[in-house]
């Protein structure tokens, strides 16, 4: 997961959960707006494409 011009993490290991599930970490340099393609190519099979548009990374909140 990554690799998009610095704005996010490099290529990651992706973890399978089971029923056709999967997990990995990414990590944004700054909030706002953001737009992610994931392709996926599961074992024996085409590669699947999931787009993510429009959503919005909010900056978390600092306790005092």
């Amino acid at each position: 997961m990554g690799g998009g011009d610095g704005h996010s993490t490099p290529y990651g290991d992706v973890a399978a959960l089971g029923g056709g599930r999967y997990a990995w970490d990414v990590d944004f340099i700054m909030s706002g707006g953001w737009e992610m393609t994931v392709f996926v190519t599961p074992a024996g099979a085409s590669e699947a494409v999931a787009e993510f548009v429009g959503y919005t990374v909010y900056e978390p909140e600092v306790e005092a």
